[in-house]
């Protein structure tokens, strides 16, 4: 091609031109480079599309720039050369070149507002990111106030599992202290055993001895048999016969006796019968000589008192001859005044005072008495009623207001012991709230954070993953505080099982012991019986000792007893008849006899 000349205008133009193109060309590394640092920032942030797309911008830019350096870099291998400068060239070059520059503008502007994305994208993020810290940072707090909440909890329970060592070293104390009370009542036991048993063996050789008395006392005239077992039979035949022989001389007796008591009875009573009658009679006979007295008196006491009277009016009128014949005026007046009135002897007595009634005055005065006295019982029975009254309504009153105390004191007391246990009911169900609500939130917590570290450990740096592992530290500790206190309890458990079971053996002992004490003292029961069977096996043969008295007595008595039985029989029949025997009495004395004979064979 030929070389055309260019006027200044046009070169200037075109040198424009290619400054303008130069400082694209700059601007379009530095876009470059800010392409590439978003595409990084896109990398980490996990935004492929966005990626893809810088990538291929980045890719473009680095294409133009090592296009224009490539063509920069053969001019100045030309610039010896000619220019040779075809302004259609370089129109069509200026005008790709601008079209270029204008789809690099696009890109650019496209790539900047894709980087504002980003930045606010990564800001966002950042943002979240603190507030995922901050988060953590709370859930950190909240699980170091659970693990001092835990701390707290195991050092309270440390203290409880003090409290029941100490508990547990008491209750073996008091387990040492019951067993040495056990071994000294143990002792106590054995020392009242043995003196029960020594005891028992005098009581044993007292009964020996009893029974060695008693059976020489019964074969006592039995001495010419062989074996005791025949002198046995022996006796106990005899004191067979003896006893009925007994028994029928008993009754033969005690019909004799009764007989005897009834005659004697209808004798005494005979002999009343006619000591009333004569008595009767001397009183009927002293009534009538009373009544002859007083007829034969009243006659003389009558003649006398006529006498009395006589003697009295003739004493009378000679008192009154001598005043007549000195005042004759004076009885001249009383005449005219009043008639005179002579001397009238004492009335004599009546026959009502010889008889046993008494006179009208006495009666007067005890009916007056007798009245006084009524009136005074009445007025005493009114006011002891009135007292005992007023003494029931006080007492009625006392007793009223001591129940009303008593109930008020009652209610008082179902109140109290109502809201005491109200009180230990609400505090139970606190406990327990507190107890689940720890444990929820504890347990919320806990699912919250490990989720929280199962999202954010992949995301989070080496700072974020140091704070993961000292939770996961904390959450390590607190489970193996937690798996501590857990195998404490268990053995807490077991050491509680094991002063349950102890405690079950010393019982199980103790009721042991107790059964050997409640046999101890039923055998210290059974002496008193024993000594009061012996006093009665001794009470009956003295029974017997004088019922063989008695009948030896009654054998010698009898002949003279049956004809003076007969006798007052016949007299009794003289008299009147005998009221019908009784029936004979129970067999007492034939038991008495035969368990002496029982403990004699023995």
């Amino acid at each position: 091609m030929a070389l055309a000349a260019v006027s200044p205008s046009v070169f200037r133009c075109q040198c424009q031109q290619l400054v303008d193109l130069a400082r694209t060309v700059q601007a379009a590394i530095q876009g470059l480079a800010l392409v590439l640092a978003a595409k990084e920032v896109a990398g980490h942030a996990g935004l492929q599309k966005q990626e893809q797309r810088l990538a291929l911008i980045a890719t473009e830019l680095q294409g133009f720039a090592r296009s224009e350096f490539r063509q920069g870099e053969r001019r100045p291998a030309s610039a010896m050369q000619p220019v040779h400068v075809s302004l259609r060239d370089l129109c069509s070059s200026s005008e790709d070149a601008h079209a270029q520059l204008q789809e690099l503008q696009g890109q650019l502007a496209e790539a900047q507002q894709d980087l504002k994305d980003l930045m606010s994208r990564y800001e966002g993020s950042l943002q979240a990111q603190e507030k995922q810290v901050q988060a953590l940072s709370s859930n950190i707090l909240s699980l170091t106030q659970a693990q001092e909440a835990s701390r707290s909890s195991l050092e309270d329970h440390e203290a409880r599992l003090r409290v029941m060592a100490l508990d547990q070293a008491q209750a073996q104390e008091a387990a040492k202290d019951s067993c040495q009370r056990t071994n000294v009542q143990f002792d106590e036991v054995y020392e009242v055993h043995k003196r029960i048993s020594s005891e028992v063996g005098e009581v044993r050789e007292a009964f020996t001895s009893l029974e060695q008395e008693l059976m020489e006392s019964c074969s006592s005239h039995k001495q010419s048999l062989q074996t005791r077992q025949q002198q046995a039979l022996e006796q106990l035949e005899e004191l067979r016969f003896l006893s009925q022989q007994r028994h029928t001389e008993s009754q033969e007796q005690f019909k004799t006796f009764q007989q005897l008591m009834l005659s004697q009875q209808w004798e005494a009573k005979q002999i009343v019968d006619s000591e009333l009658r004569n008595f009767q009679a001397l009183y009927n006979c002293d009534m009538a000589r009373l009544a002859d007295i007083s007829i034969e008196l009243a006659a003389p006491c009558k003649a006398l008192w006529q006498k009395q009277a006589s003697d009295w009016v003739k004493s009378s009128e000679d008192i009154r001859s001598p005043r007549a014949a000195g005042e004759p005026g004076k009885l001249a007046g009383t005449d005219e005044r009043q008639p005179p009135q002579p001397l009238q002897p004492p009335h004599p007595p009546q026959a009502s005072l010889l008889r046993e009634d008494f006179p009208v005055s006495w009666r007067g005065i005890l009916e007056d008495t007798i009245r006084r006295s009524n009136c005074l019982c009445e007025q005493t029975k009114v006011e002891t009623d009135t007292k005992l009254g007023d003494l029931e309504t006080r007492l009625r009153k006392c007793m009223k207001s001591l129940l009303d105390e008593q109930l008020k004191i009652n209610q008082r007391t179902c109140q109290e012991a109502s809201e005491a246990q109200e009180t230990g009911q609400l505090s139970a169900e606190l406990v327990k709230a507190a107890e689940a609500s720890f444990k929820s939130r504890l347990e919320r917590n806990l699912v919250a954070v490990r989720s929280d570290f199962q999202r954010d450990l992949e995301s989070l740096r080496d700072s974020q993953q140091k704070v993961l592992g000292q939770v996961q530290q904390t959450l390590q500790s607190v489970s193996s505080d937690m798996e501590i206190a857990a195998t404490s309890s268990a053995r807490l458990k077991n050491s509680v099982k094991h002063v349950e079971a102890t405690v079950k053996d010393m019982s199980v002992s103790v009721a042991q012991h107790q059964s050997a004490i409640d046999e101890l003292k039923a055998e210290a029961e059974m002496l008193p019986r024993t000594c009061k069977r012996v006093d009665d096996l001794w009470r009956h043969m003295e029974a017997v000792k004088a019922d063989l008295a008695l009948a030896r007595s009654g054998r010698e008595s009898r002949a003279e007893i049956l004809p003076l039985s007969q006798g007052r029989s016949a007299s009794a029949g003289i008299h009147g008849p005998l009221p019908p025997s009784p029936q004979p009495l129970s067999s007492e004395r034939r038991a008495r006899s035969q368990a002496v004979l029982i403990f004699c064979v023995q």
